[in-house]
């Protein structure tokens, strides 16, 4: 994973299987790492962002791998931005081209999110980028990885609790 930024800040980092039922586990780590650390709905758009990105590689990434397979997550904070980092096992599953694809069917004329409930996670991201100021990218840094990269910048008054 990507060294912290440079200057004041602070990391959090832990794997977990790629099993669904892991998700609460999830939460429960990140919950406990950022509401001592963070405030204001920050750490709700962050939450949701892992939550999310996390389903996606268990339910559709990982689906074709072992439950036991890894799902590395980072979670780090400097004056400049909070970053959220997924790497996994997931050399199929694009974020970036799914979201951008997700919202060219959203600005269609005759879209209904009820017909397509079951993208309703790539949706909500589109919401944070589109707006609450997250980015997302994804990339294959090395053979057989997917890392996939949530940024906000840091907003004034955001910072440590």
């Amino acid at each position: 994973m990507a060294p912290p930024p440079e200057g004041s800040g602070w990391v959090l980092r832990r794997s977990f299987p790629s099993d669904i039922a892991a998700l609460p586990a999830v939460m429960e780590w990140l919950s406990e790492g950022l509401r001592s650390r963070l405030s204001g709905a920050l750490v709700l758009e962050a939450e949701i962002a892992v939550t999310e990105i996390f389903s996606n590689i268990a339910r559709h990434g990982h689906a074709h791998l072992p439950p036991d397979t890894p799902i590395a997550i980072a979670v780090t904070w400097s004056e400049a931005a909070l970053l959220i980092e997924a790497h996994s096992h997931d050399v199929r599953f694009d974020v970036s081209e799914e979201l951008e694809e997700r919202r060219r069917l959203m600005r269609s004329s005759d879209y209904s999110p009820l017909e397509h409930e079951r993208h309703w996670g790539l949706r909500i991201l589109a919401n944070l980028v589109d707006q609450r100021g997250w980015s997302i990218e994804s990339c294959l840094p090395d053979p057989g990885t997917r890392l996939i990269r949530l940024r906000k910048p840091s907003p004034a008054g955001a910072g440590p609790a």
